[in-house]
């Protein structure tokens, strides 16, 4: 999903009050209305540079984050935990004063090894840190996480994976069709018996 909508250029700018002020003129006798303006010293404008539109009234202690800060520690973040990742773009969208990058589905998919909980364990802290144990560490982000493969996986520990890891305390899981003709490469030994360490390699 292309995110560069979301990355609008936005500054901070004065406010200002106008009113108008009543004067009696001695030459006319009368009352004259006189316009006057002041900086509103509580407050400031969030405005859209590109557009010159205003995005919020704030308090002077409000600090402006913009959406592409946000969204580059989001995507560095994710980037050091070496997980595939997409952004589901049906419900994900930017608005002026809004933005949400909603449904974010992580998906773990092995067509012939399986998992181990060390594995697990290893990749759920690092997302923790990312998203907290609830999910909520940020309001424009909902994160999912399945594993797919041709079997369910047995023996997986979730206990104290982060809650929106799992789903009635396991793991969702969606089945992965792999073709009746896929062959693997295998290291062997000389007669072809599978070996770690060995000096030889087949195909099957």
């Amino acid at each position: 999903m292309n995110l560069q909508s979301f990355c609008f250029p936005v500054e901070e700018r004065e406010v200002y009050f106008s009113s108008n002020s009543n004067f009696y003129d001695w030459k006319t006798n009368g009352l004259v209305q006189r316009p006057s303006t002041k900086i509103a010293d509580k407050y400031k404008a969030i405005i859209r540079s590109d557009t010159n539109k205003i995005i919020s009234i704030v308090n002077r202690n409000y600090k402006l984050v913009p959406n592409q800060v946000l969204i580059d520690q989001l995507l560095d973040e994710l980037r050091r935990t070496d997980q595939k990742y997409e952004i589901e773009p049906h419900h994900s969208f930017v608005r002026d004063n809004r933005m949400r990058l909603y449904h974010l589905i992580f998906i773990e998919a092995k067509g012939d090894t399986s998992w181990t909980n060390k594995q697990l364990k290893s990749k759920a802290e690092r997302l923790e840190k990312i998203f907290g144990y609830r999910g909520d560490n940020w309001n424009e982000v909902k994160p999912y996480y399945l594993i797919m493969s041709p079997r369910p996986s047995k023996n997986l520990d979730t206990s104290g994976l982060p809650l929106w890891m799992i789903k009635n305390d396991d793991l969702v899981w969606l089945p992965l069709e792999l073709p009746n003709d896929l062959v693997k490469v295998t290291r062997c030994d000389k007669n072809s018996r599978p070996s770690v360490g060995g000096d030889y390699w087949k195909i099957g």
